[in-house]
């Protein structure tokens, strides 16, 4: 295992320790202030939208090569075409391939990007808060609950109405019970920003689409749930 996969590792296991008591100890409390946030975006006639998974530098296992994602420039446009600087942007994790060291280009990209922003951390997201929060996000939470929704990168067990997150890129596939679950890549979030609402709506159809796999529930929440 080398030294990348050791961080991964550490970071997912602390991720849903962490995950795991707060839902234990809240299991229906809102987490404050992203969820004040939320409604006061709402409340003042703007969009919430949800976004996972951009993967904006990706890493090459095979090759090596640490390459920008094909459609990079588009999403960037689309995301400024759609979004308004008084909308809230909930990016579910996941900016870039861990293994790729791109802070200022990163840094340039989300200083581009218009409205208030929210970064759930994902397993890839392995700069400190502090970083995150310089190149513009308003807040950074390795999850947070909002009307009873649980937002998290990786899905979750949960007690809660949903829970929204990202990690599987679209695939369906579980790796953990599935109950009450939808993956906004499902939805179309690596490419585009997704209404919340439209996400909300989206959960009872894509359910009855998932496959679950009980025989991976023992395997490290850091394996990729999904094929290459």
């Amino acid at each position: 295992m080398n030294k990348f996969d050791k961080v991964m590792m550490e970071y997912s296991r602390r991720h849903e320790e962490e995950i795991g008591k707060e839902i234990k100890e809240s299991k229906t409390k809102e987490s404050s202030p992203i969820a004040a946030l939320i409604r006061s975006t709402l409340n003042k006639g703007h969009k919430v939208y949800l976004c996972t998974d951009w993967h904006l530098w990706m890493y090459d296992k095979k090759t090596k090569q640490k390459t920008q994602r094909s459609d990079f420039k588009q999403i960037i446009n689309r995301y400024n075409d759609i979004v308004t600087d008084d909308d809230l942007v909930i990016n579910l994790g996941d900016l870039t391939d861990g293994e790729v060291e791109r802070k200022k280009e990163l840094a340039d990209v989300i200083g581009q990007l218009k409205g208030k922003k929210v970064l759930v951390r994902g397993n890839n997201d392995l700069y400190p808060d502090d970083y995150y929060i310089s190149i513009g996000f308003k807040y950074i939470t390795p999850k947070f609950i909002y009307d009873n929704i649980l937002f998290s990168h990786m899905p979750q067990e949960n007690n809660n109405r949903l829970n929204i997150h990202g990690h599987i890129h679209g695939y369906k596939t579980y790796w953990c019970p599935y109950t009450n679950q939808i993956d906004v890549a499902a939805v179309g979030g690596r490419k585009t920003p997704i209404d919340l609402n439209m996400v909300i709506k989206a959960q009872p159809a894509y359910a009855k689409t998932v496959k679950v796999c009980p025989d991976k529930f023992e395997q490290e929440c850091y394996v990729d749930p999904y094929p290459d």
